[in-house]
């Protein structure tokens, strides 16, 4: 189910990258993305990429079916360094899962934490359908990505023991949540006016 964003500002260009809908010139970066070993536990509950066209292929479909999937664009050279997607979108319950990818060099800069915010804001703001909740799914050794949730305003809401083998061994999924009214509380904090909706 794709939802329009016809009304986010996809140009916005904040002090070091642009958050904009995704390219066809983009999708060979991003396979080399998914396939970087070191990187690929990020890749929880996407399909197995085996070659380039079955990537594009699975990703011109994803992004028919999810609600909003955006590249993050460095502004020190144009090019993409990241993307962030919602998917799993219920229209009974108005919520839909998060989860995003920045390249390293560029997560231990902040960019990563800062992209993640502003494409939070587009979820609750921006879309065509209602979203009340929006969930994200972290393995309990990526610290990283549960410290960014947290900061964001996300609660951790239970855990899966053992839900995912990794690496040679078993580890809990931990599953976190954000609800909308929690966010208008925040985002006067947490984003620049420059930024912010209404």
């Amino acid at each position: 189910m794709h939802a329009s964003a016809d009304a986010v500002p996809l140009g916005h260009r904040s002090t070091a990258f642009c958050l904009r809908e995704v390219r066809a010139e983009d999708l060979p970066q991003m396979f080399l993305w998914a396939r970087d070993e070191q990187e690929s536990y990020l890749w929880r509950g996407r399909p197995e990429m085996n070659n380039p066209q079955q990537f594009q292929d699975e990703i011109r479909r994803y992004l028919q079916e999810d609600l909003l999937h955006l590249v993050v664009e460095d502004e020190r050279d144009h090019a993409p360094c990241g993307w962030f997607f919602s998917y799993s979108y219920s229209p009974v319950l108005q919520r839909c899962y998060f989860a995003g990818y920045v390249r390293p060099d560029r997560r231990a800069a902040g960019l990563g934490a800062r992209a993640g915010l502003e494409f939070l804001e587009r979820l609750f703001y921006h879309l065509s359908v209602p979203v009340r909740k929006v969930a994200a799914d972290v393995y309990s050794f990526n610290g990283r990505s549960s410290r960014n949730l947290e900061k964001a305003g996300f609660r951790l809401e239970g855990a899966t023991r053992d839900g995912h083998y990794w690496g040679g061994d078993y580890c809990d999924v931990l599953h976190y949540g954000l609800m909308r009214h929690e966010w208008d509380v925040l985002r006067d904090r947490l984003l620049p006016a420059s930024v912010r909706s209404g």
